[in-house]
Formats: C-alpha cells, sequence, structure tokens
C-alpha cells in the first residue's frame, strides 16, 4: 500500500477481526487450568497449540520508510541478514542502542502538519524464522502482535499479509496460506512516526518498536472466533453489594472456513465455576450450533439466569470461570476460558453506583512505564504496581491515555482495582482540528471500538473512555454511540466534552453542563476546589463529578490533597479522581563514574522537549514510593477514629466515634491495636477486636485507658488498624489504617532560657540573643507559573535557558 504510515483513513489491512484475546485449548481442564495460574504463574511452554517468537530477532534501522523499501529485497527467505544486528522482542529500539527517545507533553516532536511525517523518519526491518510444529499441519495458523509503535506492515515468505496502526493494541494475521512446511520467514516494518502518531499525542516518551509479546497460535478450521460475556446481576441482598442474583447474556462467535455443511452436527458446551481449584459447576448447559447461516461466521447466543451470586467489587474481587467448549458430537474440538466477575455500574442521581453502593473514587493515572525497557512492562512490574496501590487504598486506575497490556487487566480483575479504560486517542497538538475532520473519523472510531471489543469481558473496567485532550468534535460523537450500541452495560467518559466549545480554556458551571451526549461522567481536569464545591450546590446535572486528572504530583507537590477530600466527603454529587499521575517517566542511566542516574527530556538531545515534565508521579521510577504516597493512605484509608472526649462520671473512658468507610465491608476482618505513650514512652498497650460496623456507618467507641500519675506528662494514643486475615496483596499485620490523638498536652514547656549552653573553647566570648526563626524556601517550578501566561508572547521571552524551565525565577 502507498504510503500506508501517512493515510489516517486506512488504520490496518489485511488483519482480523478484534476480539477478546482467549486462546484455545484442546480441553475444558486445560483452559480453565490457565485462567486458575493467571498472569503471575502462566506457563505456556507444553501448550500445543501456542508457539512464542519473543527473544532475538535479527534487526536493521534504516533512516527512512523509502530507504527501507529501496533497500535489497529483506522480504525474501532467502535474504542474507547474518550481517544484520540483533535486538531482543519485546523491547523498543530506542532503549536497546538505536535511535534516542523523545520527550513531549503537548508539542509534536517533527514539524510537518497532518497527516504528514517527517522524510528522515526511523524505520526499522525485524526479521525471524521459525519452523512450524508437525501438529500444526492442516490448521489455521494465526499471528498476535502485541503491540507496535507505531506503524507497521508484515511480511510472510516474502509476500505482504497487511499493515496496522494504533501502538497499544494488539493486531492479528492469519498465515496459513502464507506458510509451508520447514523454514519459513517472518519480517516486520515498522514505522516510528506515521499518521497515528498525530492521534497519539500524549504526555509521554516517544519510542519505537515492538513493546509487547509476539506469538503464533494454531486452531482448527472450526473455531471460536470471539467469546462476549455480559455478567448482569438482576438484584442484591445480604448487605450492600456483596451478594445478588446473577445473569448471564453470552455471545458465541464462530468461524468455519467453509460454508454452511461445516456447521452441521457442532455445539456448545458453557459452564460456570468458582475461581478456586475445589469447586465444581454452579451452572452449566449444551446448545446446537444452528447451520443455518450465509456468511463464513455465525453466532450462538445464551441468556440464562445463574442464581445467587457472590459480587465483584474493589473489596471483594470475586470471581467465577466461564468455560466455552465447541463440540463436534462428544469430541471437544477446542476450548476457551475467562475469568467473570458479576457486578453493576449505574449512574444514578448524580452518583456513580457500584452494585448499588455509591463509591468515592480514590483514584490514580498510570502510564505503563519502566525505567530500563520504557513501555515494556513485565508481570512481576505490574504486580509491584497493584500491590502498592492496594496498600495505599486507591480503588481506580486510569489507563492513562491508551489501553494496556491486557495480563494488566486480568490483574486488576483478580486484585481489585476499577479500571477507566481509555483509547488510544490524544490529539493534542492538533486539539480543535482532527476531531472535527472525517478524514480522521476512522481514527477515532476504530481505536475505541478496538479497545471495547478486545477488553469487554473484564470486571476491572467500570468505564469506557473516549480518550483525552483531543478537543469534543463529530468523530467523539461517531465513537460514543457505536460505544452505547456496543454496550449499555457501562458509562463513558470524555473530559474535552466539558470545556469551552473551542479550545481548552477554562472550566465554568456552564461548560461543566456540556458533553452529556459522550459523557456520563462530568470529568474536569484540575479544577479549583471553590468551582466544584459550586457544581455540587449550585447545578443540578444528573451526572456525578469524578475529576479525570488533579493533584499533580510533580515534584514535592500533591498539594491541598486533604482540602480536596474534605469538599468531596460533604456533597452528594461529589465522587473524588484520579491523581496525576502515578510514576515518574525517567530512563534510567549511567554515567561516567559507573554512578546510575535518571534521564528525562532533553537528556538524550531530544528536541523539542518538554525536558522534565515527565516527572509527575507519586513514585520515582523504579517504584519507590515518594512522601506523598503516605498523605494519600492516610486520606484514602477505609477507616477512622475520632476523639470526642472524656466519658461523662468517673473512670478512665475516652469517648471516640469509629467510622468504617469500607464500602461493602465491616470490619470484622481487622484488629485494632493500641498504644499510649508518656511523654513518648509506651505506657500501656493492648489488641481488640473492633466493633462490627455496617459498610459506611459510625459507632461510638469507648477505650478504658489508664491514666498517669505524672499531670506533667504528655499523653498520646496511636492506634493502629491491621489485617487479621491475608489478603492476594497483603499479609496478615498489614496496616490498614491508623490514627493518633493528644490526649492531654505536655504541661511543662521548654523555654529557650532552659535550653543548655556551653563552649569547648574557654578564650573565647560567645554571645547569645533571642532565638528567632529563620526560613527559607528555594524557589520552585510552581512559583510564577500563573503569572508568566501573559509575557510568553513578547519576542525577548525565552521559556528555557540551558535546558530548564525559565519562568520560575521570573520576577513578574
Amino acid at each position: 500500500m502507498t504510503k500506508f504510515w501517512e493515510s489516517p483513513t486506512v488504520q490496518g489491512y489485511g488483519r482480523l477481526p478484534m476480539r477478546s484475546m482467549l486462546l484455545p485449548f484442546p480441553d475444558e481442564a486445560a483452559a480453565q487450568a490457565d485462567v486458575l495460574s493467571g498472569p503471575e504463574a502462566r506457563n505456556l511452554s507444553e501448550h500445543p497449540w501456542y508457539r512464542g517468537l519473543d527473544g532475538i530477532w535479527r534487526f536493521r534501522l534504516f533512516r527512512s520508510p523509502a530507504e527501507a523499501l529501496s533497500s535489497p529485497v529483506w522480504q525474501e527467505p532467502a535474504f542474507d541478514d547474518h550481517r544484520w544486528d540483533t535486538i531482543g522482542v519485546p523491547g523498543t529500539w530506542t532503549r536497546q542502542g538505536y535511535d534516542k527517545p523523545h520527550y513531549t507533553n503537548v508539542q509534536m516532536p517533527f514539524d510537518e502538519l497532518p497527516p504528514h511525517t517527517p522524510i528522515e523518519n526511523p524505520t526499522a526491518v525485524y526479521r525471524r524464522r521459525f519452523d512450524l510444529p508437525e501438529n500444526w499441519t492442516g490448521r489455521r495458523v494465526v499471528l498476535v502482535l502485541g503491540s507496535v509503535e507505531s506503524c507497521h506492515i508484515l511480511y510472510v515468505n516474502g509476500q505482504e499479509v497487511g499493515g496496522g496502526k494504533d501502538s497499544r493494541l494488539p493486531s492479528e494475521y492469519e498465515l496459513t496460506e502464507f506458510l509451508h512446511s520447514g523454514e519459513n520467514t517472518l519480517s516486520l516494518l515498522v514505522v516510528r512516526y506515521s499518521d497515528a502518531s498525530f492521534v497519539e499525542d500524549q504526555d509521554q516518551w516517544w519510542f519505537g518498536g515492538i513493546h509487547r509479546s509476539v506469538y503464533l497460535y494454531a486452531t482448527g478450521l472450526s473455531f471460536i472466533q470471539d467469546i462476549d460475556a455480559q455478567a448482569i446481576i438482576s438484584s442484591t441482598d445480604a448487605g450492600p453489594g456483596v451478594q445478588g442474583f446473577g445473569r448471564l447474556s453470552l455471545r458465541v462467535t464462530l468461524g468455519f472456513t467453509s460454508l454452511p455443511q461445516s456447521a452441521c452436527g457442532f455445539s456448545l458446551g458453557w459452564s460456570i465455576r468458582r475461581l478456586t481449584q475445589e469447586s465444581g459447576s454452579i451452572v452449566d448447559g449444551q446448545v446446537a450450533v444452528d447451520a443455518d447461516y450465509h456468511k463464513n461466521a455465525h453466532q450462538t447466543f445464551i441468556d440464562q439466569e445463574i442464581g445467587r451470586v457472590d459480587l465483584w467489587s474493589h473489596e471483594h474481587p470475586s470471581l467465577y470461570i466461564l468455560t466455552v467448549a465447541l463440540l463436534q458430537g462428544d469430541e471437544v474440538v477446542e476450548a476457551r476460558a475467562c475469568a467473570l466477575g458479576f457486578r453493576s455500574v449505574v449512574v444514578r442521581d448524580r452518583q456513580l453506583l457500584i452494585n448499588g453502593t455509591p463509591v468515592l473514587i480514590k483514584g490514580v493515572n498510570r502510564h505503563e512505564h519502566d525505567q530500563h525497557t520504557g513501555k515494556t512492562v513485565s508481570v512481576e512490574a505490574m504486580v509491584r504496581d497493584i500491590k502498592l496501590l492496594k496498600s495505599h487504598h486507591f480503588n481506580a486506575v486510569r489507563t492513562c491515555h491508551y489501553p494496556d497490556d491486557e495480563r494488566w487487566y486480568e490483574l486488576c480483575d483478580r486484585y481489585g482495582l476499577y479500571l477507566v479504560d481509555e483509547a488510544n486517542i490524544e490529539a493534542h497538538a492538533f486539539y480543535d482540528q482532527l476531531c472535527r475532520d472525517s478524514q480522521w473519523a476512522q481514527a477515532f472510531l476504530e481505536r475505541g471500538r478496538r479497545m471495547v471489543l478486545r477488553d469487554k469481558n473484564h470486571a476491572s473496567v467500570m468505564i469506557w473512555s473516549l480518550g483525552n485532550e483531543s478537543g469534543y468534535g463529530a468523530n467523539h460523537d461517531l465513537l460514543a454511540a457505536w460505544i452505547r450500541r456496543c454496550d449499555p452495560t457501562r458509562p463513558l467518559h470524555y473530559e474535552g466534552a466539558v470545556r469551552p466549545e473551542w479550545g481548552q480554556g477554562p472550566y465554568t458551571l456552564d461548560t461543566l453542563a456540556r458533553g452529556a451526549q459522550v459523557s456520563d461522567i462530568v470529568a474536569p481536569m484540575y479544577p479549583s476546589i471553590e468551582l466544584i464545591s459550586r457544581y455540587a450546590q449550585e447545578r443540578e446535572d444528573c451526572r456525578p463529578l469524578i475529576m479525570c486528572e488533579y493533584s499533580h504530583a510533580m515534584g514535592n507537590s500533591n498539594g491541598s490533597l486533604a482540602d480536596y477530600w474534605s469538599t468531596i466527603r460533604e456533597h452528594k454529587g461529589l465522587q473524588g479522581g484520579f491523581i496525576w499521575d502515578w510514576m515518574d517517566q525517567g530512563l534510567a542511566a549511567i554515567d561516567e563514574n559507573g554512578r546510575p542516574y535518571w534521564k528525562y527530556g532533553g537528556d538524550f538531545g531530544d528536541l523539542p522537549t518538554d525536558y522534565d515534565f515527565c516527572l509527575n508521579g507519586l513514585l520515582f521510577p523504579d517504584q519507590t514510593p515518594k512522601p506523598a504516597m503516605q498523605e494519600c493512605a492516610f486520606l484514602f484509608q477505609p477507616v477512622a477514629l475520632t476523639y470526642q472526649g472524656r466519658q461523662a462520671g468517673s473512670g478512665d473512658g475516652f469517648v471516640f466515634e469509629l467510622h468504617n468507610s469500607y464500602d461493602f465491608s465491616t470490619l470484622d476482618h481487622l484488629r485494632m491495636c493500641w498504644r499510649l505513650l508518656a511523654d513518648g514512652t509506651v505506657v500501656a498497650e493492648d489488641s481488640l477486636a473492633p466493633p462490627s460496623v455496617a459498610a459506611g456507618k459510625k459507632v461510638p467507641l469507648v477505650l478504658d485507658l489508664p491514666l498517669v500519675a505524672s499531670s506533667a506528662a504528655e499523653l498520646v494514643l496511636h492506634v493502629e488498624f491491621l489485617l487479621d486475615t491475608a489478603t492476594l496483596w497483603a499479609a496478615v499485620g498489614a496496616r490498614i489504617g491508623w490514627a493518633e490523638q493528644v490526649l492531654r498536652p505536655a504541661r511543662n514547656p521548654l523555654w529557650h532560657n532552659h535550653l543548655p549552653l556551653w563552649c569547648d573553647n574557654p578564650l573565647r566570648d560567645l554571645g547569645f540573643s533571642h532565638l528567632e526563626p529563620h526560613l527559607f524556601r528555594p524557589p520552585t517550578e510552581n512559583d510564577g507559573l500563573k503569572n508568566f501566561l501573559h509575557v510568553t508572547g513578547n519576542p525577548l521571552f525565552t521559556f528555557y535557558y540551558e535546558g530548564k524551565a525559565l519562568y520560575p525565577w521570573l520576577e513578574l
């Protein structure tokens, strides 16, 4: 195809339709075992129909697509590539010694206008040879490219198979007709910048290459093409959002390689069981495949009442295994399985309701980032992220600003995190143009549509997002309409819809009322506390306000977080938000003395750049928490103890109010431990089971604490709530919440004339005056920011000097 990388109306060719990414297995037991193992323990080395292609590939980097395509015929199997370099897959080439990473926030890394790309446009060719397993003879063979930045064209044995865009979703190609017995050669052309780059203009590094795994799988000539499973709840009982009556709405799409007669004699068997080794099926069934169809695919629909089920939530991520098998007579042709969670997500009466309960969103924006490998993130790193999130009481993540690795969704299903799943759409540099340009309609539609088709079965996905900072135009209306028709069970989110009609101007109460066609959430970024408070009190919009970004975490930041949360908890209609963001996007490097350090924008000579604006995280690039994480943990903790005073009458009783701010849990799984300190020394301590307080309720709690004889001693009560039952993310004894209360202040303060003073040199006079505070705060990058905008149009104004932001030090 002529200049596929500059054709926004063409998002892919020759690739298979998107589906839920479930592998075929020879039988139900093998499919269920794969789900049980999960991403952390999955081992596909013995899978008879799977062949991983990760590892070392042959590699050459060219200066442009034109140079690559005019070079000797590397597409041909006979081409001699032994002089080429080698490279690891998955892994960006810019972190393996080729080219350089490039960081920008809003601006594009090149000057061309859409859809054109620079003449000097790094373009790589990857090559890999492989043999087909003998037992694949006569079977259908599919190649999966997990994620390629930003545009690719695939060749197999010298023939062009197809091409694809969208750097954050997989592309699948059926290779059956291109393969032969013996050795086969796969060649992949990867173009770093394409028309796709104009809608992938996120606040992150520009890399290039293959970010996620590459593999082959085989199916029979009749196969399960896709599974769409909606686990619905019809009503709840046994407490708020804990149990309910479930219903399964199941659509199975089958694929056949020949027409009608092929469907004769086939049936579908299905079952649902709990995600434990011991339990059997709670419900199952079998239905014949209707042979009366007219196209090379077929859909079977099943609607089944399941009965009483445990509901999925961030506190109780109860999962079931759905298994679907294609049968021919009594023989299993193939089986596929996925984890399933029964839950509901509804927007009603200014509230986002999970399983009928309003849940405050304690969220964060998370880029996929690794200090060493860029966008290639290991399962181990994902699990560390999740355990940090859970232990600091976050309950939601926005996948800013693109769909993540499929394994992330599996893990969030298992550990219990809500996801705002965001389409890979950000046209920040051309904010108002592309969203209104019909030439880009297919790009907007395909990116959102393919995300939904891949991630539809995940319980953790609670909201679909139409992208980020791309204006608001007809292309958003098109995508929103498709998603609403395809999946009416989840709300939609889009921040740009509540901006002014043109540009990224400031929010007002009037702009917050816009965009209900495409966003069921009012989702501003960085609104003032005053504005969100006014929205709650002065507007009657039926939508809740959940900030898609707030409390910018750059440097020693996250200011006013407690004030935001005081306001959120005070007003109905305010339901939390997503802190920007999770991790500093620094890249590990070694200096000339062998010492490790992190590079950021501009350190690679990557111009234009936005320098250190990629360091906005609650974590350092090595996943070490910054101090602000402790404030998040305290503000988000699910249990609180508030001192009310001494008990009336005699005795040592101190009265507290115990608040259970869990959404679906009592406090029965916790242990309460207290210590009484007199002038910092522990004088008494004990532990007890806290009262069984219902979710969201408060009860009085009286602690009998021994008095300390010294009336001058400062008395401080320190209380911790510890896990009494292990969870997937924390062991017994992990701290879930804490409180500290001064019960009696110190009564003998230390005056300055009581300070000891000495001199070890008796020959010198030592003068002394009253102590006076001398305070100095060094300037930060926030200083002067609100004042610098009016001088940026001045031709004498320079934003940067020697690679550093200049405006904080201007006297404006």
